[in-house]
């Protein structure tokens, strides 16, 4: 559903005549972006990179230690191809021994829980991508703490919803963010030189139950750049609209989960929509007592946010006991202890 939905938003910018409001905001947008992001210097930005331990196109989570990944055949993307031999000619790996490639098309799909009823899709890139994606990943989360924006910090959206309902606040979400970023889109609003970039770093086709599909998203969770694009990009749109609709007010963003004045929610459900995103109707709030960010709730000011417990509780007691831990931490927080003590 979301390739499709991306689909139809590559298809519609890339053929449609803009509207000159249109060109205007999205103007305005880019020179945020550009801002921000400065000029492009791969050297700069691949000074960043690391090996990570998640599974690759090739190799298993279980498998996918650093010694597994440099000492095999590492697989990369042809279009990432020259930016690897670049990196790995660079004097700090000389010390490694000699790796060969194999030039792979994509990523391989997995997919994941997301809640008891969803699963969600993300992607195991190739080594070679995931090593120079995580050198963009840092870059970007560094710069976009110039903005206010820090993505090592979930604090600063959950005190915003907490403070939503007297400083008239909007928790905004949105359905499936990631996998509705189109590759339109991104083209759209990042400098050419970074867009490149960026393209030639990314998976453009993945692999699911034997079949390989040419993807119409620009990245998925699984690429190591892509939560903090989906940011930077949520970002620049938000405090577009905040710019416009109420300027000086209060904007920030942690991957799709956006805050904003509420007076701002109908401009930016606007502008998020026709940039293909979905705003998530039932986790977002721009009125009333109740708001939520980042996994926490707040009703009336008094903290509201549930225990989560994401498996089936075992008959282990390490389990059993940490299960035991959430409630009481709840009961605490909650002032509900009678009910933990009841139950």
């Amino acid at each position: 559903d979301s390739e499709r939905h991306c689909y139809e938003t590559n298809a519609r910018l890339n053929t449609d005549v803009l509207p000159l409001r249109a060109l205007r905001f999205i103007s305005e947008v880019q020179r945020k972006i550009e801002r921000l992001l400065g000029p492009c210097v791969p050297h700069n930005i691949f000074d960043e990179c690391r090996w990570s331990g998640g599974a690759t196109v090739s190799l298993r989570r279980c498998e996918a230690s650093l010694s597994q990944k440099v000492s095999r055949t590492l697989t990369v993307t042809s279009r990432a191809l020259r930016h690897l031999e670049s990196v790995m000619d660079s004097v700090w790996l000389e010390a490694l021994p000699t790796i060969p490639y194999e030039v792979v098309r994509g990523n391989r799909g997995v997919m994941v829980p997301k809640t008891a009823k969803v699963s969600r899709p993300i992607a195991a890139e190739p080594a070679g991508n995931a090593f120079l994606q995580q050198g963009v990943g840092r870059f970007l989360r560094r710069r976009l703490k110039t903005v206010g924006v820090n993505l090592d910090d979930q604090s600063i959206n959950q005190d915003a919803a907490f403070r939503a309902m007297v400083d008239g606040l909007a928790t905004i979400d949105l359905s499936s963010a990631s996998d509705t970023l189109s590759v339109s889109v991104v083209r759209l609003l990042l400098p050419p030189s970074w867009y490149d970039l960026l393209f030639d770093l990314r998976s453009p086709t993945t692999t699911w139950s034997g079949s390989t599909y040419f993807l119409s998203k620009f990245s998925s969770m699984g690429n190591a750049f892509t939560f903090e694009l989906e940011s930077l990009i949520f970002w620049a749109i938000s405090q577009t609209c905040v710019d416009q609709q109420c300027p000086g007010g209060f904007c920030t963003t942690y991957g799709d989960d956006i805050v904003v004045p509420q007076t701002v929610t109908p401009l930016l459900t606007e502008w998020l929509t026709f940039f293909g995103f979905m705003v998530n109707t039932t986790k977002s709030f721009s009125d009333g007592c109740f708001f939520e960010s980042c996994g926490k709730h707040y009703c009336s000011l008094e903290d509201v946010t549930p225990a989560f417990q994401k498996e089936v509780v075992g008959r282990s007691l390490q389990e059993l006991i940490r299960f035991h831990n959430r409630l009481y931490r709840w009961g605490v927080r909650t002032n509900s202890m009678h009910i933990v003590k009841d139950s």
